[in-house]
């Protein structure tokens, strides 16, 4: 199907239930491309810029608002606007923290991941989707041992440190950081230190776990 030309802020209907146009964003202050879809709700494609609200005057129909969140740098699928992003793992398999120094836990099962951007294969890193503030919270435990510390790293670099315990028989410690702004492409891991190389307690969702989601974009 070839394009139609049209008036700035208005859409020409190509088909029964297809319209083109170029419609003006006056927050950008340029011209965009829009392809709408009739159906029960009008929905614009990614050529739409996340965040711009045009009213537009459609040839044959009364007129149609499009209202959409916006992310600079990034454009959110449409397909993922009623599923932000959040996720939540834990460790199943045997591991030990680190010994008398940070080592990162591979947390190698998940509940779910909207998105998929937490790797729970090679690199037990999380990768933000998108710029934004996200929340993330964690927690490790240990049978026993004499000192424990959890923290979290972003970008490969110790960045918000949570609970720190000394001795005892079980122990578990917690990080709940508050909201972080992260860029586009930004990693996050979990690491865990030890007075020695202590073993975690695994094989529960509730012993040695890692989650976060998205709470808006930038």
């Amino acid at each position: 199907m070839s394009r139609t030309s049209a008036t700035t802020g208005t859409l020409n209907r190509l088909s029964s239930d297809t319209f083109e146009g170029n419609v003006f964003d006056s927050q950008s202050a340029t011209t965009r491309n829009v392809v709408l879809s009739a159906g029960t709700s009008y929905i614009a494609v990614d050529t739409i810029e996340i965040g711009s609200t045009f009213s537009l005057e459609i040839p044959s129909t009364s007129s149609l608002e499009i209202t959409a969140y916006y992310s600079p740098g990034s454009v959110i699928p449409n397909t993922q606007l009623n599923y932000p992003v959040k996720f939540s793992v834990y460790r199943n398999a045997a591991q030990n923290t680190g010994n008398a120094a940070f080592a990162q836990i591979n947390f190698d099962t998940k509940e779910y991941d909207t998105g998929n951007n937490y790797d729970n294969v090679s690199s037990f890193n999380f990768t933000a989707p998108y710029a934004g503030y996200y929340q993330f919270f964690a927690r490790c435990s240990v049978q026993t041992g004499t000192a424990l510390i959890i923290s979290l790293y972003k970008n490969s670099s110790e960045y918000k440190r949570g609970g720190d315990m000394g001795g005892g028989a079980r122990a578990g410690v917690t990080l709940s950081p508050p909201p972080m702004l992260l860029a586009q492409g930004d990693t996050i891991n979990i690491q865990s230190f030890g007075s020695a190389a202590l073993a975690l307690d695994v094989g529960q969702t509730y012993y040695t776990y890692f989650g976060g989601y998205l709470l808006s974009l930038t």
